[in-house]
Order: C-alpha cells, then structure tokens, then sequence
C-alpha cells in the first residue's frame, strides 16, 4: 500500500471501532434479551457452554443491529420479474433474509444449536464487516460471563426498541436478579 492508502485504512479503522462499540453493546444486549424471553435456550447454553459460538451467531441472525442496507449495482442482475441494472440503487433487508426459509428451518425460532449457517448481518463479499469476527468473539465472551455472574438474571418487563434509520436498538432492557 501506498501512503493514502495506509492513511485511508487506518482512518477507517479508527471510525469503525467507534461504531463496533455500539453495536458490540447493543449485540450483548440483542443476545441476553433473546435467552430471557426463551428460557429453554438460556438453560441449554447453560448446560452445554460449548454451544456459545453458535448460540450467539444464532442471536446475529435473528436480531442484527443492521436491519438494511443499500448498494449500488454493479451489473445486470434479473431477480423473478425485476430488472436491476448497473448504477441502479438496491436497498437489501439483511433482517429478512436472515430469516429466509429457503435457508433457514424453521427461521423465525431461535436455535442456539442450529448448525452454523451464513448470515447476513455482517454481510457479505467484498462487502464483510471488517469487525465481524471481533464482534462475535466479543459477544461469546461478554454472554458466557454473564451466563457465569447472574445465572438467576430474570426479565422484569418488556424489551423497548428503537429504529435509528436502518439500526434497530435495543432502549430498555428490565432484568432482575
């Protein structure tokens, strides 16, 4: 790499982080919400914390802090009777096609044993999120703690969310221990 390009990369790096700590946050509290409305699966990942990896991907496909996003088309694509052609504005619903049924059984349960499939929540090609794995990572570690620090952590009402845009935020999480 030429000196733009090291001076671009790590501009870049430096904006992502702060938006990974968000969303990092915000994924943590998308996965313990998950286990306290679905108690069976919080037992589970209790019992067997080998299952954290998927457990948490799981939480990635089911609740992605990224709902949608747009792309430019780079060629002629025909999608059952619409024609997108280069320069064209494509907005993908990442959230929906996390829950594709030709993809996925049974998609709208959560499974924290289903066998790892990709999803879209980092999305894909050239595309990736840089951060994806990290965040991941991030996320089994801060679930297995908390699994470990409150095994009695309960909901104590419901979940509020927030639409940003294309983010959707988990407001208020009500617990108690």
């Amino acid at each position: 790499m030429d000196d733009d390009e090291l001076v671009a990369n790590a501009l870049f790096l430096v904006f992502a982080s702060a938006g990974l700590y968000h969303h990092h946050r915000a994924g943590l509290y998308r996965g313990e919400s998950l286990l306290l409305t679905h108690p069976d699966q919080r037992a589970a990942l209790a019992g067997d914390p080998a299952l954290i990896g998927s457990a948490v991907h799981e939480f990635l496909r089911l609740e992605p802090p990224l709902q949608m996003t747009n792309r430019t088309a780079a060629a002629h694509v025909r999608l059952g009777d619409r024609e997108i052609h280069p320069g064209d504005s494509v907005i993908t619903i990442l959230a929906s096609a996390n829950r594709d049924p030709q993809v996925y059984a049974d998609p709208d349960r959560l499974d924290i044993a289903r066998r790892r499939q990709p999803h879209l929540t980092f999305s894909a090609g050239i595309h990736t999120c840089f951060g994806g794995p990290m965040a991941a990572l991030e996320g089994e570690v801060a679930i297995g703690r908390l699994l470990e620090r409150l095994p009695g952590l309960a909901p104590a009402g419901l979940a509020e969310w927030n639409l940003t845009g294309s983010l959707r935020l988990l407001r208020t999480l009500p617990v108690t221990y």
